[in-house]
């Protein structure tokens, strides 16, 4: 939360957010996300994946889930408003004086972007200080006390793996990776006796992280073009360096640190910086040559390309099979979801563990995003990048008001008729929506974003940044809105289909 708050006193002291600091932002949000999916993964759990309903493991959940919707809320209206540079300080440095005086000035301040951002920005503070008060006491009781019974019966369900056929589906990606490495290993030795290992590990590493037989494509090019950059490269830099062996471990350790930051963006550059790092190192080792290096990106390419001969040939998985899969699994979620949400607006369904399905769609979320990478690969039209990148934003506005919408009604206690009726109607549209994007999930994201004025049930996000506690229907509400949004292109094209057919 301290690089979002020193990202948001920066542009605050710009005036202005530039799209670098909002890309950055984005950036600390979503490794916030992982952090906080790995955390609760620490947090003691029933059987069934569920939390207790209550006691000190339901209120450590809580606590940082609070904390995680909060900061995402700021993050969004920042973008709207910046905060003050004073009450980001104050917030950055738990200045409590400081921030009880903002806090009365907003009393009479005025309901605008300005005043909004404020508040959220607050409401963060305060969630982070609820955190930190939750986790004072050593060992925390969450790691002590034994779970109620009844959380080991509640909460997600056990789903059987998916059949394969005679194959089960678990061993189609063990036998992909075995196939490629034997070929991998059976042409490195043809290439030579002593560097084959360099293509075996290429074979194994591309299938690491991947969903599909594009998205292993991706990752095999992805490799061989970074060793064949930092060949160049590492030659370069290699031969400037020889016989400095201060610069030369200087320079392997920041060439490491570029490699591993730039991970999590891009793969090949990573490739690129370790290659040009093994340059540095064989040139410390006195066995530096160009003739080493290209072994290296022969061997690269061998392996490389028996990963993709066995991803395209064995088992192959196609993009579009998988992307449906996620995107149906992330829809079961979200119905489930307000399934779940609609019947405790009603009280009933008091046992359901809301929030652990909203982290269920959390991970589904990101499966989906996986899955849609090829999509947007080296291959494809340049626009569809944007394409495919737009809808994955508008369900990922879908996944953070889930987790609102299980927030905020786990928070009410009572149920109210006239509530109730207004949850009823808006869940309805959202399952509506959700119909609707089951029809087209095929084309989901390979047809274009409607650019055209599109009729939406209710559209509160014009007043989100004014809101600072949102109630469940203005959840579902925009839930519904952003489904509409993301299904305008796919829905028309369907529908021009249906036209020329008839």
């Amino acid at each position: 939360m301290n690089l979002i708050l020193r990202e948001l006193r920066d542009a605050a002291r710009d005036d202005a957010p530039t799209d670098a600091r909002r890309r950055e932002l984005q950036r600390h949000l979503a490794r916030l996300r992982d952090i906080v999916l790995m955390a609760e993964g620490f947090i003691p759990q029933g059987r069934g994946g569920a939390l207790a309903g209550s006691g000190p493991a339901s209120d450590l959940a809580l606590a940082v889930f609070d904390l995680q919707l909060a900061v995402e809320r700021l993050v969004a209206a920042s973008f709207r408003a910046l905060p003050p540079v004073s009450l980001v300080r104050a917030v950055l440095y738990a200045d409590e004086p400081a921030i009880r005086r903002a806090v009365s000035a907003l009393r009479d301040a005025p309901e605008d972007n300005e005043t909004a951002v404020q508040q959220v920005l607050v409401r963060a503070h305060r969630a982070r200080e609820r955190l930190a008060a939750t986790l004072e006491q050593r060992p925390h009781p969450a790691f002590t006390t034994p779970l109620p019974e009844e959380a080991d019966s509640t909460g997600g369900s056990t789903d059987a793996p998916p059949a394969g056929g005679l194959v089960p589906a678990s061993l189609h990606v063990p036998i992909q990776v075995t196939v490629a490495s034997g070929l991998a290993i059976y042409g490195g030795l043809l290439l030579s006796s002593s560097r084959w290992y360099w293509a075996a590990i290429a074979a194994f590493i591309v299938f690491n992280n991947t969903q599909s037989r594009a998205d292993t494509a991706m990752r095999a090019f992805s490799r061989s073009a970074g060793t064949f950059g930092g060949i160049i490269a590492g030659t370069v830099v290699a031969t400037l360096v020889h016989g400095n062996v201060a610069a030369s471990i200087g320079g392997i350790l920041v060439l490491f640190f570029l490699a591993f930051y730039f991970l999590q963006t891009s793969y090949g550059l990573m490739i690129f910086f370790i290659t040009i790092a093994i340059a540095l190192l064989y040139g410390l080792m006195g066995m530096f040559s160009p003739h080493l290096l290209v072994v290296r990106l022969e061997e690269t390419v061998i392996g490389a390309a028996s990963g993709v001969f066995a991803a395209f040939l064995i088992f192959p998985r196609r993009a579009r099979t998988q992307v449906a899969s996620a995107l149906d699994a992330y829809l079961n979620a979200l119905d489930e979801l307000v399934g779940v949400a609609r019947e405790r607006a009603h009280g009933r369904q008091r046992e359901a563990d809301l929030l652990a399905l909203s982290r269920t769609l959390d991970r589904l979320y990101a499966d989906l995003a996986g899955a849609a990478r090829p999509l947007s690969g080296p291959w494809t039209v340049v626009r569809r990048f944007g394409e495919v990148r737009e809808k994955l934003l508008l369900l990922a506005g879908c996944t953070h008001w889930a987790r609102a919408l299980a927030r905020g009604v786990s928070r009410s206690d009572a149920a109210d008729p006239e509530n109730g009726a207004r949850i009823d109607r808006l869940a309805g549209e959202v399952a509506r929506q959700i119909e609707r994007t089951r029809r087209t999930e095929q084309q989901f994201f390979l047809t274009p974003h409607a650019r055209g004025h599109v009729e939406l049930p209710e559209d509160p996000r014009r007043r989100l940044a004014v809101q600072e506690d949102e109630h469940p229907s203005v959840a579902l509400a925009v839930i519904s809105g952003l489904l509409a949004r993301a299904l305008a292109g796919a829905w028309l094209e369907e529908g021009d289909r249906n036209v020329e057919d008839g």
